[in-house]
């Protein structure tokens, strides 16, 4: 049996907002190419979680390690750098944007000072052909797509940087059957690549 590299490691997080505490003392471990669902009632803390580990808040205690190094806390661009891609249930897509912009969106590929536009839709292209979806066109806007297809999108748009860590919140509260096992088909692709989910 093959042991995966720790990923990420969290010890003791907590989160108040005043007298409210969103998040009491969360631990957990995430090993490359694993899968691992956080399940818990409404205003049980996963969300707050997600934020921590994602850089989008600051929490009030604990430490995250990221492959073995603290994540600056409060710093989603710094968490982004360092290869921890999020995708919330509110994507963050712009419709009229075509699907190669918006993989590429914020870190557009140049040829100086213009947009390399052959290059983002070659390597959009390939972004979806790595989670088995060459057939969404990279130059459709992206508001034409169907939920799943988008979601797909923004998996991409992950993928454009060198992620290790994909952090979903609620994937498959949108979708059909029919998306939600396309969508496992995708995490499964992920996971034998060694990123963790």
């Amino acid at each position: 049996m093959t042991t995966h590299k720790l990923v990420m490691q969290a010890t003791g997080l907590v989160k108040r907002y005043g007298q409210v505490t969103a998040l009491d003392g969360a631990d957990f471990e995430l090993r490359a190419g694993e899968i691992l669902a956080v399940i818990g009632d409404n205003g049980a803390g996963k969300s707050t979680l997600i934020k921590c580990v994602s850089g989008a808040i600051e929490p009030t205690s604990g430490d995250i390690l990221f492959q073995g190094e603290p994540l600056p806390p409060g710093d989603p661009a710094g968490t982004l750098k360092r290869g921890i891609a999020t995708i919330y249930q509110e994507l963050d897509l712009v419709p009229d944007l075509s699907v190669a912009e918006s993989v590429f969106l914020a870190h557009e590929p140049r040829r100086w000072p213009l947009l390399d536009l052959d290059k983002m839709y070659r390597e959009s292209a390939t972004l979806l052909a790595r989670l088995g979806h060459e057939s969404i066109p990279v130059r459709a806007k992206v508001g034409q797509l169907r939920p799943a297809a988008q979601q797909i999108v923004s998996i991409a748009r992950a993928l454009s940087g060198n992620v290790r860590l994909l952090i979903m919140d609620e994937p498959s509260a949108i979708l059909d059957e029919g998306e939600v096992k396309t969508l496992f088909e995708v995490v499964r692709r992920l996971t034998a690549e060694g990123v963790g989910v």
